[in-house]
């Protein structure tokens, strides 16, 4: 059986970076420095309007636990990560980085989600 140094149980969450001007940003009621989570309608069209303007999507894995599992395993540490993702772009993109971190997921794709 392997053994891990840490094993964190978290909501596998993907942040969407991209840069905009101020002015682009606060024309849609968002003010600089915060963070908002948002609904599917909110995020397809914020996504929309900004991949129309030729921002760069920068794709990260996060979640407090997640972050906190990064960190241990970038110090050195055997860590595991249980949480849950869907098939489509995001999901795969969690669990591709966290196979380059070498964060053990175990199989977390739910498939047809």
């Amino acid at each position: 059986m392997k053994r891990y140094d840490i094993c964190g149980l978290g909501n596998a969450i993907v942040d969407i970076f991209l840069q905009v001007q101020d002015s682009e940003f606060s024309q849609m009621g968002y003010e600089r420095g915060t963070m908002r989570l948002v609904d599917l309608e909110d995020q397809k069209t914020l996504l929309n309007r900004f991949s129309k303007g030729g921002h760069e999507l920068q794709l990260v894995s996060g979640g407090s636990v997640a972050n906190s599992i990064i960190a241990a395993s970038q110090l050195g540490g055997q860590c595991s990560f249980i949480g849950c993702v869907g098939d489509d772009r995001y999901g795969l993109h969690y669990v591709e980085e966290f196979k380059d971190l070498r964060i053990n997921m175990g199989n977390p794709v739910i498939v047809g989600e």
